[in-house]
């Protein structure tokens, strides 16, 4: 947490006090869910406000969408706090994770938190999202741990820095397709694979004629 409020810190600095408000919200909507039929997990309930907003072409023009709005703009950050409870605990794969803008709305950063159990004291662990060079997509890939207790307010949390225009109706940022995550096997089970691919082989060489 204390990287957290460095980076809120420098933001603000680069920001400066007069020129910028600042904006802080934490959200609680966004949920792991299995995938039925799969071992596939997905998120739902993530992204803000105008990221879900669809403009009709006969008022705006893509390359007016694409255009940053006029406007004083202010800082924002928003912390999502993500409810683990409906899967099962270990460690998962996040595979481009693609989160795109709406609006005048830009990325600063995106970073995906999850505490790590494997050591002796729980560890946080984040995987910093890439951003493109306009900072209206950021694009992450790493892993992330499910805990089946967890011994803070919330073990998995996506935090989104950047700037907006205040007021402006149209800004948010939402998935651009399914979250998706694939659950990691522990080193026991690669081994049990290894072992069993092992007789599997050795079965079948004495099989031969």
């Amino acid at each position: 947490m204390r990287f957290t409020k460095y980076l809120l810190s420098l933001l603000l600095a680069l920001g400066g006090p007069a020129a910028w408000a600042q904006s802080i919200t934490t959200y609680d909507s966004a949920f792991l869910q299995p995938v039925q039929g799969s071992d596939l997990v997905e998120m739902l309930g993530f992204g803000r406000g105008g990221s879900q907003l669809s403009v009709p072409d006969t008022f705006l023009s893509r390359a007016d969408l694409e255009q940053p709005m006029g406007g004083e703009r202010e800082l924002f950050f928003d912390t999502w706090d993500v409810d683990p409870s409906r899967v099962s605990p270990g460690l998962y794969s996040l595979d481009n994770f693609v989160i795109n803008v709406a609006g005048s709305l830009q990325f600063t950063t995106v970073i995906f938190n999850s505490y790590d159990a494997s050591l002796p004291a729980p560890v946080l662990h984040s995987v910093l999202f890439d951003l493109d060079t306009e900072g209206t997509q950021a694009v992450g890939s790493g892993t992330f741990t499910v805990l089946a207790e967890c011994p803070v307010a919330s073990c998995i949390f996506i935090q989104v820095i950047g700037t907006q225009v205040i007021n402006d109706l149209n800004e948010g940022y939402g998935r651009s397709d399914v979250f998706l995550a694939t659950p990691v096997p522990e080193p026991a089970s690669w081994a049990l694979l290894g072992l069993g691919l092992a007789v599997v082989g050795g079965l079948a060489r004495r099989q031969r004629p």
